[in-house]
């Protein structure tokens, strides 16, 4: 709590104190509520009503709460309800503090609605007619919930996009915060929490790091338990890789640099251990740039690609077993291409007369579970392609779109680290947002093969890294 609170001003005190009067009734609704309700239930019941009264007190509070939980939400024990009623909070809480018109506030730049929400929207409204489409093995498996209409809107557009309302949270926490280099302290804790549970889950599973790099379809699930694929979780994690080689030389103080450089290798066994080729692929990228073009000493360079190298030592054979899977013995081209990719080329071909179906419009968001190949066979909930996934749900026009809004994300990056910029971000900040720049294009390359353009979990931390650089390119406007 020390942490969250230590990234604002304008507060009274950093942790929810209780004395008093005030601290006796507190201890008798305490005791009442375990005396009526199961002591599990009071527990979570006033844990929920310090949290919501320290939201309350001050927006940033669900800001950095947020920040943590995004990241994880798909666990079993929290699931959307928990950080849905989380952004509504610090959104209360924030709209509370700018109803006097006094403080300023930072829209969303309209190329974002052009180029995102929009055309994400218009597809939700175009998938509510297929829904009775989606064959019953889908809904047995829960790989596709939504049902009806609202249940499906809600799912599908509503839930994600508090991820986006979450980020112009974001935006404002970090301008009106003193030190707001702070919140890079904040959003490597969020990439450390899923890296140390795969690499609990790996310890404690009993299962052997040759199997783990098997690509057998239980290897792969072995993160279930925490609510992630491997693949997925590798995503996560590679998109924070990028952030935090370039944050942990330029912290300012030695324990800065050693809790970022501890961060950094955390994530960096994580990723290993997810044995996701993809975002071993998206990690290399960032590496690269970090050698080409980040600024400090060669030294540092050259000890960060040793610890790599010792790293993949240390699960050499494993590895080994990973890369080179698909490639052993005789086979034609298609179905080495087949065995290489995991048979994704086989859900490419299956998919790709739905693209020929709704060329322009698409056909909605999660139209691969009305596709026709998923009636043929089961099939998975999409097509382990992102730019594949943005045709058939949004078409041609949606696919153009789309690719001007990562266009202008990766060169609001650029731009927030400019040295022309008036409004100049703190030197750690913009050293995150350089590795920011590299861990987008990481995705972009991985999305080849996996990736998701509605904000999920799993790109949790790319959507705070254009917080960050939307913070320090747009400008304050007076609330009304």
């Amino acid at each position: 709590m020390a942490l969250i609170q230590s990234s604002f001003r304008n507060s009274d005190s950093s942790v929810f104190f209780i004395a008093g009067l005030p601290g006796i009734l507190f201890a008798v609704l305490v005791g009442a509520g375990v005396a009526i309700l199961d002591y599990k239930l009071t527990i979570i019941l006033f844990l929920a009503i310090i949290l919501i009264t320290l939201i309350m007190r001050d927006y940033r509070v669900g800001v950095v709460l947020l920040a943590i939980v995004l990241p994880v939400s798909n666990a079993p024990i929290l699931q959307y309800n928990f950080f849905a009623y989380l952004s509504l909070a610090a959104l209360l809480s924030f709209s509370l503090n700018r109803l006097s018109g006094k403080q300023k506030l930072i829209w969303l730049p309209s190329w974002l609605w052009v180029f995102y929400l929009v055309p994400v929207s218009f597809a939700a409204l175009i998938g509510i007619p297929h829904l009775s489409e989606v064959p019953s093995y889908m809904l047995v498996t829960e790989a596709f919930n939504s049902t009806t209409p609202l249940t499906y809107i809600k799912n599908s557009l509503i839930y994600p996009l508090l991820i986006v309302v979450w980020m112009w949270l974001l935006i404002h926490a970090v301008r009106d915060s003193e030190r707001p280099e702070r919140f890079v302290g904040v959003l490597a804790f969020a990439a450390v929490l899923p890296a140390a549970l795969t690499v609990v889950v790996a310890a404690t599973s009993g299962l052997s790091l040759q199997f783990l790099a098997s690509g057998s379809m239980e290897s792969r699930r072995y993160l279930e338990v925490i609510g992630f694929h491997t693949n997925e979780m590798g995503i996560l994690l590679a998109s924070a890789f990028g952030p935090l080689i370039f944050s942990a030389p330029n912290a300012r103080t030695g324990i800065g640099r050693l809790a970022l450089w501890g961060a950094l290798a955390i994530v960096a066994l994580g990723i290993l251990l997810t044995f996701s080729r993809g975002a071993f692929v998206a990690a290399s990228v960032s590496v690269l740039f970090f050698l080409l073009r980040a600024k400090g000493s060669r030294l540092v360079k050259w000890f960060i690609v040793l610890i790599i190298i010792l790293m993949l030592a240390v699960l050499g054979s494993a590895l080994l077993t990973r890369m080179s899977e698909g490639w052993s013995g005789s086979a034609s081209s298609f179905s080495r291409g087949s065995a290489v990719t995991a048979g994704r080329t086989d859900i490419w071909l299956a998919l790709w007369p739905e693209v020929e179906k709704h060329p322009l419009m698409g056909g909605g968001i999660g139209s691969t579970a009305w596709s026709a190949a998923a009636h043929i066979q089961s099939f998975p909930s999409h097509p382990h392609n992102l730019y594949l996934l943005i045709l058939m749900d949004t078409g041609l026009i949606g696919l153009t779109l789309l690719l001007v809004f990562y266009w202008r994300f990766a060169k609001t990056l650029t731009m927030a680290v400019s040295e022309d910029l008036t409004n100049q971000p703190p030197p750690l900040i913009s050293a995150y947002l350089q590795g920011a720049y590299a861990a987008l294009l990481g995705y972009l390359l991985e999305a080849l093969s996996n990736g998701n353009y509605m904000p999920i979990p799993g790109n949790t931390l790319l959507w705070a890294s254009l917080g960050l650089g939307l913070a320090y390119t747009l400008k304050l406007k007076r609330a009304k």
